[in-house]
């Protein structure tokens, strides 16, 4: 399939669930079946491949949000179970091509690549341990005080200033449940990792900017995949005032979905540890 069609498959895909008026519903993709992994490494899906997975997830009512290549089912002794057609998901992987200049300087350049994979559940002979399939919580405040931005508690709001690169938040008593805390903190987490300081996102510098609904949007991303990384369902805010903006834009744009996605995947990435996630190009793109 052409990247550009996954493009306007992808995007219709979003736009369809947001004309329905149900964030939630949005949000839901991740959270119902966890982050989308690799059976056989272990490793969880970023970014766009993490969007691709929980859309063929919601989409084809799959138990789990696990998935192997034909390679990795095969060498555990599986095989794709017979009438399987339509239900390859495309994910997209990165290698780079070494170049060298005129004067030695290096020019390598990432090319994107596509690999298929499938549901477990559309393998067959291989006797599937699923154990837990979400991690142990990510301390958001740990993270917090790693990539140096101040927390306030107090006050009956949640917000992110990036002039004074803060972020406020209720007492952690005022919310209803952990998992709202959580969910939360983790939107206005993501809001902070795009201050100049560290990734340095543009979309809009703040609330109220014509490009805010992109940020907001890079957000909402970021936290339903830590959300959806830890086991936490993310079904709290709706933030119905930017489903028109963000219409827009998606419409506007088929590969805004994209973007916003690698942006949020980033974002994640820096939360979790990562010193330098702008290293890799894009962290949408893995190897199968």
């Amino acid at each position: 399939m052409a990247r550009a069609d996954v493009a306007q498959i992808v995007t219709d895909k979003i736009i369809s669930l947001l004309e329905r008026g149900n964030l939630p519903a949005f949000k839901k993709m991740w959270a119902d079946r966890g982050s989308g992994y690799n059976y056989s490494t272990g490793n969880p899906y970023k970014g766009l491949n993490s969007l691709l997975t929980a859309l063929a997830t919601s989409e084809l009512g799959y138990e789990h949000n696990a998935w192997l290549t034909i390679n990795q089912a095969n060498s555990l002794g599986g095989k794709l179970r017979k009438g399987v057609k339509g239900k390859t998901v495309w994910l997209n992987s990165y290698r780079f091509v070494p170049k060298k200049g005129k004067d030695g300087e290096d020019l390598s350049y990432p090319l994107l690549t596509s690999f298929a994979v499938y549901n477990v559940a559309e393998i067959e002979g291989i006797a599937f341990d699923f154990g837990s399939e979400a991690a142990p919580p990510l301390d958001l405040m740990e993270a917090a005080n790693r990539i140096g931005v101040q927390v306030k508690w107090g006050g009956d709001k949640a917000a992110y200033n990036r002039s004074l690169d803060m972020i406020k938040l209720p007492l952690a008593s005022d919310f209803v449940s952990e998992q709202a805390l959580f969910a939360v903190f983790a939107h206005e987490l993501i809001h902070s990792t795009g201050h100049k300081s560290r990734l340095n996102r543009t979309f809009g510098e703040r609330f109220g900017d014509p490009n805010y609904a992109k940020e907001e949007l890079v957000a909402e991303l970021g936290a339903a995949m830590l959300c959806a990384q830890y086991g936490v369902s993310s079904e709290i805010e709706g933030h119905a005032s930017y489903l028109a903006e963000w219409l827009t834009v998606l419409k506007s744009d088929k590969r805004f979905i994209f973007k916003a996605s690698s942006a949020a995947a980033k974002a994640v990435a820096l939360l979790m540890g990562d010193p330098d996630p702008v290293s890799n190009p894009d962290p949408t793109g893995e190897t199968p």
